[in-house]
């Protein structure tokens, strides 16, 4: 486990240089888009006004019917027009489903950030007759309906709505692109909306404290152990086992013990069918998800003659023949090892919230010996809350760097 004083110089370190962790401050609120769709004889379906530090994308329809922006002789000013049309509903979520809904898109400059505050809007139904009803989405909040309700009033009565998107986590701290849509649910006829606005606070981004990969798990077989000398916080890992082949502990070439194997198979072939392996299992835990960055370690033969070749599985691809990550010979005889880094980068090695496998196949030239050392998994830890804390990103990147950076003299 790691050490109480590298977890304490962790926390030395955390307060000299905290202040780096600070969450955006709000500004007063402003009008980051309205929409008023121009003056008559210029209607528009562009932003009317914009914020600074924002670019706002023109209103447009899906697959809605009748699309326009027209005074209709019912107010001072245009208005915009939504009918229905085909695949009319009066069910908002089928509203949506159907595409009836029409959109834009506000988008913070780079370095800007956006907390979406209140959006507002007048609507009112273009006639006495069916019901008729809006809902409002968001493309960074899914299926979720940021508001909705039935419109009872006919033009030229508007009725105000206003919902709060302060309360929405995913339209905070907004340093992309994000997509408004007004679906319009209806059996027949139209709603017609009016000064369309959307406030919040225009802030200078803020980005999360950079992830680094550390040594999660270390294996370096101090006092003849086959259990992990090392494992941070929110790791289990198994000792490591042995298939079929000879092995033991070596003190003779090295200041601390390695760990010696003698596989009798001279290919992969010959290794996989013979169970000519050592393994070991990790697996994050308290909730936490795994995301690998590679697996290093020392290896050199135990004498002159080759070739001597290792090849690593996972129970992620398999352990069949021709399943391994990646496998190479080993050129060097104790006591100089050479370091290997094992590229565990890609998707299938992102996301894990269970155990995983690693199984290393050797080969030497009938029962000769190979030699490892300074085992470590390397990759990083995260909540599955998708923002963790700054305190406890900090510590575990902190602590596993003292721990990746514990080596030993081969």
């Amino acid at each position: 486990m790691i050490t109480k004083h590298v977890m304490a110089r962790a926390m030395v370190l955390l307060a000299a240089c905290g202040s780096i962790f600070l969450s955006p401050r709000s500004s007063s609120a402003v009008t980051i888009a309205e929409y008023t769709f121009g003056t008559t004889g210029s209607e528009t379906f562009s932003a009317t006004t914009t914020s600074a530090g924002v670019s706002a994308g023109d209103i447009t329809n899906v697959v809605l019917g009748t699309f326009s922006v027209t005074g209709l002789g019912y107010s001072t000013a245009p208005v915009l027009n939504v009918d229905a049309g085909s695949g009319a509903t009066t069910d908002v979520d089928l509203s949506f489903m159907n595409d009836n809904f029409f959109t834009f898109t506000i988008t913070p400059d780079a370095g800007q950030a956006l907390n979406l505050g209140m959006l507002t809007f007048d609507v009112a139904r273009g006639g006495a007759g069916t019901p008729r009803s809006y809902g409002v989405r968001s493309d960074l909040t899914g299926t979720t309906n940021l508001g909705s309700g039935e419109v009872g009033t006919v033009r030229p009565t508007f009725s105000p709505i206003s919902i709060d998107l302060s309360t929405f986590a995913n339209l905070q701290n907004v340093q992309q692109a994000v997509t408004l849509q007004f679906a319009v649910a209806a059996a027949s006829g139209s709603l017609e909306f009016d000064t369309i606005s959307l406030s919040g606070d225009v802030i200078t981004a803020v980005l999360p404290p950079a992830i680094i990969p550390v040594a999660l798990v270390e294996y370096n077989f101090d006092g003849n152990s086959l259990a992990a000398t090392n494992t941070l916080p929110d790791m289990s890992a198994s000792s490591i086992s042995f298939g079929s082949m000879p092995t033991s502990f070596n003190t003779s070439y090295a200041t601390t013990p390695s760990l010696q194997v003698n596989p009798p198979a001279t290919n992969e072939s010959g290794a996989v069918a013979g169970d000519d392996y050592f393994e070991f299992t990790i697996s994050p835990t308290g909730g936490k998800i795994l995301d690998l960055d590679s697996l290093v370690f020392d290896a050199a033969r135990g004498g002159n003659s080759g070739p001597r070749e290792w090849f690593l599985y996972s129970d992620i691809d398999g352990f069949a023949l021709g399943s391994a990550i990646d496998g190479e010979e080993i050129l060097t005889n104790r006591s100089v090892f050479t370091r290997f880094t094992v590229d565990l980068s890609d998707a299938r090695f992102q996301n894990l919230m269970g155990p995983v496998t690693f199984r290393m196949y050797v080969t030497t030239n009938s029962t000769n010996s190979l030699e490892f050392d300074n085992i470590d998994v390397v990759g990083t830890l995260r909540s599955a809350v998708p923002v963790p804390e700054p305190m406890t990103t900090g510590l575990l990147v902190l602590a596993g760097a003292a721990l990746l950076r514990r080596r030993r003299l081969a």
